[in-house]
């Protein structure tokens, strides 16, 4: 008796251990065929998701570089409209009660431009510049107008600044201060155009009002063989939040100037 039930229990031993050698074995299979299954799952998940991401990287670069061309070509737009509309007497430009609805509006009209400036031979400016919101109510703009001494050789510049209100813009407030040697010939913008005679030129610049750099790009305008000043359309870079600098588009325009020290 005792050995038979020795012999039971062996049995009975080799029994489990052949359970457990089955469980293994199943267990290991299905490990197996699972990582089969899933590692290559797992590989050509992974490739998906870079090629995904590398389509949209590729989109946004794409995007973005279009958003600048297309940027560029309105500025330039811009530039011949202003152009002009002063060679043919649409509008005069000497005239305050003309030019700076005129050069507002152009503002208004493009949300991405942060100054619409025309500088005079004689020393004068008028710019239209966008500020920006304030504390997320409406936009603010500012009317500046320099008028250049040339006894003093000092610049009186008069602002007036604006809110819009819906599509009105409506005066908030006057400045006047003087500016010594504010010349406009002497601006680096000013004899930067006047160098390329007739052609736009692009000048990286720091706006000294906001403090954050920024693209002017300015041309010459002549009449009948005259020059009569130099027309600017410039815009801030943070309105590219991917990109500062777009060397497709800087090499496009070709002529580029670096200076980001200059500060209007």
């Amino acid at each position: 008796m005792p050995q038979k039930s020795t012999q039971t229990a062996r049995k009975k031993l080799k029994a489990g251990g052949l359970k457990a050698e089955l469980v293994g074995v199943v267990l290991l299979t299905v490990s197996v065929t699972a990582a089969i299954v899933y590692i290559p799952w797992l590989l050509t998940s992974q490739r998906n998701i870079n090629n995904i991401a590398a389509q949209v990287n590729e989109q946004i670069t794409q995007d973005t570089s279009q958003e600048v061309e297309r940027l560029f070509d309105n500025v330039q737009s811009t530039q011949q409209t202003i152009g002009l509309a002063i060679k043919r007497d649409l509008i005069d430009i000497n005239d305050p009660q003309q030019r700076d609805p005129f050069l507002l509006s152009i503002l208004q009209t493009h949300s991405n431009y942060t100054f619409v400036q025309f500088a005079y031979p004689n020393g004068n400016y008028a710019g239209a510049q966008r500020v920006g919101a304030s504390k997320g109510k409406d936009d603010i703009f500012k009317l500046h107008f320099r008028q250049w001494d040339a006894q003093t050789r000092i610049a009186d510049k008069n602002t007036t600044i604006y809110r819009l209100d819906g599509q009105q813009l409506k005066v908030i407030g006057r400045e006047k201060i003087q500016e010594p040697n504010w010349y406009a010939p002497l601006r680096p913008w000013y004899q930067d155009a006047i160098e390329s005679i007739d052609r736009t030129v692009w000048t990286e610049y720091v706006y000294r009002s906001t403090n954050t750099p920024g693209l002017d790009a300015n041309i010459t305008l002549h009449k009948d063989g005259k020059l009569i000043g130099v027309i600017g359309v410039g815009f801030e870079l943070k309105i590219f939040p991917n990109t500062c600098k777009n060397s497709k588009a800087e090499e496009k325009k070709g002529l580029y100037s670096s200076s980001m020290s200059r500060a209007r």
